[in-house]
C-alpha cells in the first residue's frame, strides 16, 4: 500500500508554504529567562570557581600544604620513634622477662 506520487505532485505540494512566524514577544521572553538564570547563585558560584586566578590559587595552596606536611612528616616519625624507644626501654626495665635463662623456676 505505497502511495505512488509523481515528482510533479510532490513539487506542487510545496506551493503556498509560508515561513513559520514566532509568537509575539518570543525574543523578549527568551531573553528574560536567560537573564534570570544568569544571576542565580549556582551560576555565580561556578563562574567564580572556574576563574583561572582562583584555580591557580587553589593549586598553589594544595602544593604548599603538601610540602608542609611532607616536611613535618619526617619530624613526626623521628619523635614517634624516640617515644617508642623510651617506652620500650621503660617496659623492659620494669617487667621481668619470662624467657630469661638465668632464673630457676
Amino acid at each position: 500500500m505505497k502511495p505512488n506520487f509523481t515528482s510533479e505532485e510532490i513539487v506542487n505540494s510545496l506551493e503556498g508554504i509560508e515561513r513559520a512566524q514566532p509568537t509575539p514577544f518570543l525574543y523578549t521572553r527568551v531573553h528574560a529567562r536567560l537573564l534570570k538564570h544568569q544571576h542565580s547563585p549556582e551560576i555565580n558560584f561556578f563562574k567564580f570557581v572556574t576563574r583561572p586566578a582562583f584555580v591557580l590559587g587553589m593549586v598553589l595552596l594544595i602544593v604548599f600544604m603538601n610540602g608542609y606536611f611532607m616536611m613535618n612528616r619526617t619530624n613526626l616519625f623521628d619523635t614517634q620513634e624516640e617515644v617508642g624507644q623510651s617506652l620500650a626501654v621503660e617496659y623492659g626495665q620494669n617487667t621481668p622477662n619470662p624467657y630469661d635463662l638465668n632464673e630457676a623456676p
